[in-house]
């Protein structure tokens, strides 16, 4: 985390659909030191992602976005919040918020 409270350096968003590619966008317009990974099932997302300047890294896998990531964002459909929470080790959970958008 950043000296600034509420300010995260990485931010790992699962899920690039409309909430979070919005959310992604939102953090990139009002803070552009904020490095932000996203991972999502379909490629195309994480393409256009990166295309727009919305996400800065587009990860291969849940495992991968949240590597490192100070804030974690799921913006998964809800039937699909236990499987991306099952490829999560306890381990990696370490100092990082977990919040979702379901």
């Amino acid at each position: 985390m950043t000296d600034k409270p509420g300010q995260f350096q990485s931010v790992s968003i699962i899920g690039l659909g409309l909430i979070g590619g919005s959310v992604a966008l939102g953090l990139k317009r009002n803070n552009q030191l904020c490095k932000v990974t996203a991972f999502d099932a379909n490629p195309l997302s994480l393409q256009k992602g990166l295309e727009l300047g919305v996400i800065d890294v587009a990860a291969n896998s849940v495992a991968d976005a949240i590597d490192g990531a100070d804030l974690v964002l799921l913006a998964v459909p809800v039937q699909s919040v236990a499987a991306v929470l099952s490829q999560i080790t306890p381990a990696q959970f370490g100092q990082m918020t977990v919040t979702d958008v379901c």
